[in-house]
């Protein structure tokens, strides 16, 4: 089934929509640097999580809807069914093929910049803030992807799950600007609270930070919620088929 849904990518060119947005999101933070008098890399970390937590969630929701939406049209869901495959099932080979391809984007986009800082004189390097951002921000997108899954299997019109990803998107960067306490119970919020960088009242700079246990706690809380919602939501899918 892998091998079919990649040949269906080919079809639905979700590849140059990508890697399009990869190359601008790649060189949008390397000019960011580079225009910048100051090269600290706290800075550039809270720059590449603002545009991660605006752009991302759109082009997640984007590139789902369209893999999803095909068995919508084409009729895909009953087709694999007989064979075998019943929309719970297709659900995860989507979530699969959409985790082959997120994790990769997700390290590129933010690792290309990095090494480019690195090269080009960047100062303030903390290696665990960039490590546990990058790993809770595939995390991050990976918990997205699922909820549009399940919004366009839900929903035959796209613009449900994109209007939603729209949404997020507007809520993940309002998000920097709200109390901790109140973001903590957005879920798009939680691209701000993973973002160990924020400006400092006192140096008036931005400056490295600890989200703390608590964002942490959090943040697994929604994660389990998330991933549970979706394999219980595929396997009733499943067993409504059988």
């Amino acid at each position: 089934m892998i091998a079919i849904e990649f040949r269906k990518l080919r079809h639905l060119k979700i590849a140059p929509m990508v890697l399009g947005m990869l190359f601008l999101l790649c060189l949008f933070n390397i000019g960011s640097f580079g225009a910048s008098r100051i090269k600290d890399l706290a800075a550039e970390l809270s720059g590449i999580g603002m545009i991660q937590a605006f752009l991302v969630p759109i082009l997640i929701a984007t590139i789902t809807t369209r893999i999803v939406e095909i068995e919508h049209s084409g009729g895909g869901w009953r087709s694999f069914s007989l064979i075998g495959a019943p929309p719970g099932t297709l659900c995860r080979t989507k979530f699969a093929i959409l985790t082959i391809i997120l994790i990769p984007f997700t390290l590129v986009e933010i690792l290309v910049p990095l090494a480019f800082y690195l090269s080009a004189g960047g100062t303030n390097f903390k290696a665990s803030a960039w490590v546990s951002y990058i790993l809770c921000v595939i995390i991050m997108n990976l918990l997205t992807c699922m909820v549009h899954i399940i919004l366009a299997h839900r929903y035959d019109n796209q613009l449900v799950s994109i209007g939603v990803g729209t949404l997020g998107a507007f809520i993940a960067m309002f998000s920097f600007l709200l109390p901790r306490y109140i973001t903590r119970f957005i879920p798009w919020g939680y691209y701000s609270l993973i973002l160990p960088a924020t400006a400092s009242s006192e140096t008036h700079s931005l400056v490295y930070t600890n989200p703390g246990i608590l964002t942490y706690l959090c943040f697994t809380t929604l994660t389990i919620l998330i991933a549970g919602g979706f394999y219980y939501h595929t396997t009733q899918l499943n067993k409504g088929e059988s």
